[in-house]
């Protein structure tokens, strides 16, 4: 039968979990040992010695026990210059519960964990090149590495720890900002600063969810439009493309097209205060439709104002939709699928690696920097609403929201 051969890690260098000890630190070598597994994992052969041993599978290196089961509690490791697969690793690496060496890298928690002489108790930045613990620098986000690896704006999981972090991030900030957090597994929130705000594009998918409500009056005033019956595949095709164009490509004259649509008249501000009414039945207490989105084709026209809105509220519609509960379960997926096509992707997913699942819509224009999102993480999904005023720089604004992502993606997705 074929076998797998495993590589021997002699005295694994710290194990543990959260809050849990670790075993005494030692060394580990590349001794290539004779342990071996059948093909088909039914038996593994005895161990000469005891310790932890590194399996090679399709998916990269896993650290696993003498019974050859996945070391299943989150580790870290020093390998003094170890050859494995063609690499050689050369530092300290880290494996979460699925046993599999982080060599992609990444931030990573670690709690009262000592390895080679070193503590490790926080987060930590392990190279995304070599996937070994940094000594230092900027992540991409623009959270510090200190020397020892750790991530200085990161101290402890959690939305307390979380929601102190960023109170003290954002009175750094230039301008006015306002963020929301819920975390959807736990149910814990908050929020800081919240008001009032212009709201840019971020009110198109609170239109998107008044249409779904006022649907069956759309599919008439659009038959009436292009002469097709309310059903048809002509209606229901173009709707589905306003609706797209609006909240996945930002289409400000389709905003525009799909507030008229609310009622017989055709008329913008009819239409707004049809979805007005709508909002305030629903208990959005800061969300108003005021005044048509340019640049557009349309002539600027409103009810007075700015369109405005609140992360509080945007936090609210957007755990209505993830939860199957905004109009209908049906209306929500329809609506989630649109954000999840969302086109603009640089400031919450910005600060995310391309594997997270993000649901998201933008807003922006001269004065302000929002995004909201829906985050499918690891350990928990949890919404995230960020809206700025004034803050600075567009690329100042956008590079704040990134950092802002990623102390709440590993605030909670430890």
């Amino acid at each position: 039968m074929k076998k797998v051969q495993y590589l021997k890690i002699m005295a694994a260098a710290i194990l543990g979990i959260s809050g849990m000890f670790a075993l005494q630190p030692g060394t580990l070598t590349g001794e290539k040992l004779t342990a071996t597994v059948y093909a088909n994992g039914e038996d593994l052969s005895v161990f000469e010695n005891s310790g932890k041993y590194i399996k090679k599978e399709d998916d990269g290196l896993y650290c696993v026990d003498q019974d050859g089961s996945p070391d299943v509690r989150c580790a870290v490791h020093y390998f003094d210059h170890f050859a494995v697969d063609g690499k050689v690793l050369d530092g300290y690496y880290y494996h979460d519960e699925s046993g599999r060496l982080a060599l992609e890298g990444g931030i990573h928690y670690v709690s009262r964990m000592r390895c080679q002489g070193q503590l490790f108790d926080g987060y930590y930045y392990f190279d995304e090149q070599t996937g070994s613990l940094s000594s230092g620098g900027v992540t991409v986000q623009g959270l510090t590495v200190e020397t020892d690896g750790k991530i200085k704006e990161l101290v402890k999981p959690g939305t307390d720890s979380l929601e102190k972090k960023l109170e003290e991030l954002l009175n750094g900030f230039e301008g006015q900002w306002s963020v929301y957090v819920k975390d959807l597994g736990s149910g814990e929130q908050f929020s800081i600063n919240n008001q009032s705000m212009t709201s840019a594009s971020v009110i198109k998918a609170f239109v998107m969810a008044a249409s779904y409500e006022n649907m069956d009056r759309l599919r008439v005033q659009e038959g009436t439009i292009l002469k097709a019956e309310p059903l048809s595949d002509t209606v229901l095709n173009k709707l589905y493309a306003l609706t797209e164009n609006m909240v996945t490509f930002s289409d400000n004259e389709s905003f525009n097209e799909m507030v008229r649509l609310q009622t017989p008249s055709m008329q913008f501000n009819a239409g707004a205060r049809v979805i007005n009414r709508f909002l305030r039945g629903q208990g959005y207490q800061e969300t108003a439709v005021l005044h048509t989105l340019a640049p557009s084709s349309t002539e600027p026209v409103g009810l007075g104002g700015s369109n405005t809105t609140s992360v509080e509220d945007c936090g609210k519609l957007l755990e209505s939709i993830y939860r199957g509960e905004c109009v209908s379960e049906e209306a929500s997926s329809q609506m989630l699928s649109f954000l999840l096509m969302q086109d603009t992707r640089t400031k919450i997913p910005g600060g995310l690696t391309d594997s997270i699942t993000i649901a998201n819509k933008t807003g922006e224009n001269d004065s302000n920097q929002h995004d909201i999102a829906i985050v499918y993480g690891d350990r928990t999904d949890y919404v995230l609403c960020v809206m700025s005023e004034n803050g600075g720089t567009e690329e100042t604004a956008v590079s704040n929201i990134r950092m802002i992502s990623a102390l709440t993606y590993y605030a909670l997705n430890w």
